[in-house]
This record gives C-alpha cells, structure tokens and sequence, in this order.
C-alpha cells in the first residue's frame, strides 16, 4: 500500500507527509490523535522515512482518491 505513490509520499523539504484520503476518512482505525497515527503508519515505511517522520514535525495531507478504480473490475 505505502509503496504506490498514490498512497504515500513524503516531501522531506515540505515536512510534508501524503497520504491516501483512505487513511483520512478512516483515521479512527489507526489511532486517536495524529501523533498516534503517524507512529501506526510510520511501521510500513523504510527506515530511513520513518526516522524522518519521528524526528520531524510533519504537516499531512492527503491525496484525493482515484474512484475510476472501482469501475476497472465492473468493465467487460
């Protein structure tokens, strides 16, 4: 999930993580504040992105969502 670009990216001049809107219409099922949150997400990134992101004070933002997924398997 974190590996294709849509779901995530970070921006490491920005401080700025990109996310998945999934993860923001969800947010509750990964932890009850953003600190929370990060810490919950920051256990599927690389080493090296995840020492970032716990060292770093990071604005999120989240991407929007790409719905013609969804019609990809209903196409004949």
């Amino acid at each position: 999930f974190f590996s294709q670009a849509q779901n995530y990216r970070l921006d490491r001049e920005q401080k700025t993580l990109h996310l998945s809107s999934i993860l923001d219409w969800y947010k509750e099922d990964f932890g009850k504040t953003d600190k929370d949150r990060l810490r919950y997400y920051s256990r599927f990134l690389s080493a090296d992105d995840c020492d970032f992101v716990v060292k770093h004070e990071l604005s999120v933002k989240f991407n929007s969502y790409n719905w013609e997924l969804n019609e990809q398997g209903r196409k004949e």
